[in-house]
């Protein structure tokens, strides 16, 4: 059976970087960093194994996605443990994660059998019109690290079945979690080769991969600054561009919503991952005649962000820049000129020096980097919102000022 670590081995150029667990700011791993060099050999390791693994029948490759998927069954708990560990997940959504990429395993793992191809009518004599589905060649996957078991599931998982090998450039953050990932598909049975895996970063191994004239097919999940760098690297070979970017997600209550039901759906998508994810409320608009989901939302809100700030229910934040980060976005957009109003508080207590970039654990109060005396005009999305006259909540804002008169 091949070892899914000859990738890692083979790096000649020594150089390694750290893997810590936001909890505790615990170095957990040391991992060689990937050169472009190192990137090319993984490409052309994928490369020659693609000539085999294409001709492999499509059912025998679901195959061995099936048996992926009972390996990541078999080693649920021990995925689940050290994603809390290295991502920082509690165990409630770490296993989450893991059963989609088990779901998704199995799904196309039946899609060996369904890669239909289609017959067409030609308007010629003696000519026979048909399509079939073919490999394409050497993917590149480049995946988060805030869904370290399940996104690359997503691409690797197509990717396989339809007779492609793969290179994957996993986030830097959750190395130990990608490398399990590709030893659990190599005791499934997958070939020497056809997956392999580079760590490092994205301006040394992902810029390399997009890159590489030998891979016709770019798949990126991240920011949408990344996201168009991305895009615009590959462009010059008119690859195959495939993200999936970060949003910016508005949840809208209506005067007849269930209101119980949309708090639990705004307190999760909002909270959920510490707020770590693309799909992540940051605003809340509530309709006008919509009076007492108002103050529930915002008191709901401070138990969730305040009163449990390392309980069971949330995670940290990942360890860190990104945390630096992520205090600095308010400033960013103060010096871009954005204005918003900010309606909803943390818990009521201002603070000096909130953001707490050192301290172990990850913890940001809601209130961190955020400025009460921005105002959300102007624009065609002011001039939108203020034709539904709603009451707007900023989920990540530190005081809240008094409601509008007609509210």
């Amino acid at each position: 059976m091949p070892d899914a670590r000859s990738n890692l081995a083979a790096m000649a150029a020594g150089q390694t970087f750290e893997t810590i667990a936001p909890a505790t700011g615990e170095v957990i791993g040391t991992v060689p960093r990937a050169t472009a060099a190192d990137v090319d050999r993984a490409v052309q390791k994928a490369k020659a194994a693609f000539e085999d693994w294409r001709l492999v029948p499509a059912p025998e490759r679901g195959n061995v996605l099936f048996r992926f998927a009972e390996q990541l069954s078999a080693h649920k708990d021990e995925l689940t443990d050290l994603m809390t560990r290295e991502m920082g997940k509690v165990k409630a959504e770490a296993g989450g994660d893991v059963q989609e990429a088990i779901d998704m395993s199995y799904y196309m793992g039946g899609e060996g059998r369904r890669l239909f191809g289609q017959t067409t009518p030609s308007e010629l004599r003696d000519k026979f019109m048909m399509s079939v589905r073919m490999p394409v060649g050497v993917v590149g996957a480049i995946t988060p690290w805030n869904f370290p078991i399940a996104i690359p599931a997503w691409k690797l998982c197509p990717a396989l079945v339809c007779g492609n090998t793969v290179v994957l450039k996993p986030a830097e953050d959750t190395p130990l979690l990608a490398e399990r990932f590709v030893e659990l598909l190599a005791e499934a049975g997958v070939p020497d080769g056809v997956v392999n895996i580079v760590q490092g970063y994205g301006e040394e191994a992902g810029d390399a991969l997009v890159r590489h004239p030998d891979v016709p097919v770019i798949t990126f999940t991240g920011s949408r600054e990344t996201g168009i760098a991305v895009t615009k690297a590959a462009a010059d070979l008119l690859k195959h561009v495939h993200l999936e970017l970060g949003g910016k997600n508005a949840i809208i209550v209506m005067d007849d919503a269930d209101v119980d039901l949309a708090i639990e759906g705004i307190v999760w998508s909002a909270f959920g991952t510490t707020g770590q994810r693309c799909t992540a409320a940051s605003r809340v608009i509530v309709h006008k005649r919509a009076a007492a989901p108002r103050a529930r939302l915002g008191g709901r809100h401070r138990r969730r962000a305040a009163d449990q700030p390392r309980g069971a229910r949330k995670g940290p934040l990942l360890y860190g820049d990104r945390q630096e980060r992520r205090g600095q976005a308010p400033h960013r957009r103060r010096a871009r000129g954005e204005r918003r109003r900010l309606l909803l508080p943390a818990d009521g207590v201002r603070r000096r020096g909130a953001r707490h970039a050192d301290r172990p654990g990850g913890d940001l109060r809601p209130d961190d980097g955020a400025d009460p005396g921005r105002q959300l005009r102007g624009g065609s999305r002011g001039r939108q919102l203020r034709a539904l006259r709603p009451f707007v909540l900023d989920l990540h804002a530190r005081r809240q000022p008094r409601l509008p008169r007609d509210a």
